[in-house]
């Protein structure tokens, strides 16, 4: 789920040689964390470990420290929310509540959303969710890397319409 979704910017990134995230727009395939290496990488030099055992261990990684840059605390936003997601939880519960609270806009929230989705390669109800989600969130600044995961994940007809 994304400094994609932090960034918003589709510019090229690389998370070095392990051949996860993103390169030229394009999501590696060999490994399903395609958003969140992004989200961990944005939330500042010594991203925390992940997954977190609890939400409050959650809280303690994600803001007890690191960079207090602008788009690092936005990150930092996202990737809290992305684990609230990938925890299970519905989006339209604690998801849009902290979303909210932390004063993340719709379009973040709905960008974490289906981030979290696409990185859930075990499940077809997070894929459904995702090929619902990315097509509504079409824009020109929508980064490639949504259409490329959906691609990626089968769906090419949801990646069109996006």
């Amino acid at each position: 789920a994304a400094a994609a979704a932090a960034s918003a910017d589709g510019s090229e990134t690389s998370d070095g040689p392990s051949g996860t995230g993103v390169v030229s727009g394009i999501p590696a395939l060999d490994d399903g964390a395609l958003f969140l290496d992004d989200l961990l990488h944005g939330a500042g030099e010594h991203p925390p470990p992940y997954p977190f055992k609890s939400a409050t261990e959650a809280a303690a990684r994600v803001f007890g420290g690191g960079s207090a840059r602008p788009d690092a605390l936005v990150a930092k936003r996202c990737l809290f929310l992305y684990y609230l997601l990938d925890a299970g939880a519905p989006a339209e519960g604690a998801p849009a509540s902290f979303a909210q609270s932390a004063r993340l806009s719709p379009r973040l929230f709905a960008q974490t959303v289906a981030a979290a989705a696409l990185d859930d390669w075990d499940s077809q109800t997070a894929l459904d969710e995702a090929r619902a989600l990315v097509p509504k969130m079409a824009r020109k600044d929508l980064p490639a890397k949504f259409v490329a995961a959906l691609a990626a994940r089968g769906a090419p007809a949801a990646a069109l319409a996006a």
